[in-house]
């Protein structure tokens, strides 16, 4: 009885079909990229590796903690003869020469040393060393930022020009099914003898084109498909359609692009990283102070003389004080200040080339906007001169290819409109992706 009921139960889910998943949003598709990116694993392990960095120049401010020894052997060794003690002459016998050795310091030396050392004044040099790295994990992080928000713009961009082409596909599409009923419909009124020959040759002459046509725009489909699916995995049929998205007025995103344009805060934090570290590198003239503790165990210990272990402790401060250091310093100084005026030029450059492409982005969003509506016009002035030439056509007034002329214009015009559509939406993605994070379309 059971097995009756789950054979019903599957022939039924056979009957009703493979089950509908939800489709993936966009925004879905956009991480999905960001993961699956080598490029952008590469960049976030230079990221890391940066952190990494700043961490060990944190470490230098704390205490060094260190242990060490030695043992050796001396062939000869410091000591003091009978003749070196004047005090000593007639207090010993007779017959113990002057050279003889009184005493001496052990042949056979260790020393096992635990020691602690801090820093204490380097001039600023561990300071701005501190402050370089952490610029420089600034600088990493905005780059990665960069690049994320190139990726996402590319993915929804590929996004939409699929689906600009798939709307192209759909209106080429319509124009054949147009012209094949006509054709249907010519062919029937060529076997009755109404209208010419040429007439249903016209015809099938148009739609040979339009299938010519359909053949290129689906080789660009397939191509774009393969780009969307290569950046993100998955297939863009699988994505749902967002909703629509608008710009902030160009006065605003100019603004907002000198401030939030990810590649230009990564240049400004490349250029205080330089800053930080040329004052780094001019501390290093200064002296360099560490306060330090060491406990010993050893033979000799304090006294040289002593032969059995000590254990005993030193402490103190060091300084020292580079007198010269064949222009290390100036070099590396010079060096920074040369990368600050690098880094400068090449801010100005990327400012001055995101301006140019931002005016061009909006430039091309007013044309788009100006041509929506002509195009509005022209589609309902495309309409009805196709009703009114069709009609001329069956009264015999005008010739078939002043119909089918008509009938592509009216094609041309519809698909116009869903092409610009997705055109706005690209360039939305792109004054979005020039913009920074926190701006882009959903």
């Amino acid at each position: 009885m059971v097995s009756k009921r789950l054979l019903a139960l599957s022939i039924l889910l056979m009957a009703l079909g493979p089950p509908a998943f939800p489709k993936v949003t966009l925004r879905e598709a956009v991480e999905k990229a960001l993961r699956a990116s080598p490029a952008l694993a590469a960049q976030r392990l230079n990221e890391s590796a940066a952190e990494v960095r700043k961490a060990q120049a944190e470490a230098r401010r704390t205490f060094d903690l260190s242990a060490g020894g030695f043992l050796g052997y001396a062939s000869d060794s410091p000591h003091i003869l009978v003749g070196d003690v004047p005090l000593l002459s007639g207090q010993l016998a007779e017959d113990v020469p002057p050279d003889h050795v009184l005493i001496s310091t052990p042949r056979v030396m260790y020393d096992a040393r635990l020691g602690l050392s801090l820093p204490v004044s380097a001039g600023g040099g561990i300071r701005r060393t501190i402050e370089a790295e952490g610029f420089g994990a600034r600088a990493e992080a905005d780059l990665t930022r960069a690049e994320e928000e190139s990726l996402a713009a590319e993915v929804r961009t590929s996004y939409f020009a699929v689906r600009g082409l798939e709307a192209r596909k759909d209106s080429l599409a319509r124009q054949r099914e147009g012209l094949g009923r006509r054709l249907e419909k010519l062919a029937s009124l060529l076997r009755q003898d109404l209208i010419r020959r040429t007439d249903v040759l016209e015809t099938q002459l148009q739609i040979d084109e339009v299938e010519l046509s359909a053949i290129d725009l689906e080789r660009a489909l397939a191509e774009e498909k393969i780009r969307f699916s290569g950046l993100c995995g998955l297939d863009p049929g699988d994505v749902e359609e967002p909703g629509p998205a608008s710009a902030p007025d160009l006065a605003t995103a100019l603004s907002r692009l000198r401030t939030g344009h990810p590649l230009l805060r990564y240049l400004d934090a490349k250029s205080a990283q330089a800053e930080a570290a040329r004052k780094a590198a001019a501390g290093r003239a200064f002296p360099q102070v560490a306060a330090f503790a060491q406990l010993h165990f050893g033979r000799p210990g304090i006294s040289l003389f002593n032969q059995t272990p000590q254990l005993y402790i030193l402490g103190g401060l060091s300084v020292d004080f580079s007198l010269l250091d064949g222009r290390a310093s100036a070099t590396q100084t010079a060096l920074a200040e040369i990368e600050e005026r690098r880094i400068a030029s090449r801010r100005d450059e990327v400012l001055d080339s995101a301006e140019r492409d931002l005016k061009r982005l909006y430039a091309a969003q007013d044309a788009i906007n100006a041509k929506a509506a002509v195009i509005d016009r022209l589609a309902a002035l495309a309409e009805e001169d196709v009703k009114l030439k069709t009609r001329l056509y069956e009264e015999s007034q005008i010739p078939n290819l002043d119909c089918l002329a008509a009938l592509a214009r009216l094609e041309k015009y519809r698909a116009l409109k869903l092409d610009l559509r997705y055109q706005r939406r690209a360039v939305v993605e792109g004054i979005a992706a020039l913009l920074g994070p926190g701006t882009e379309a959903p």
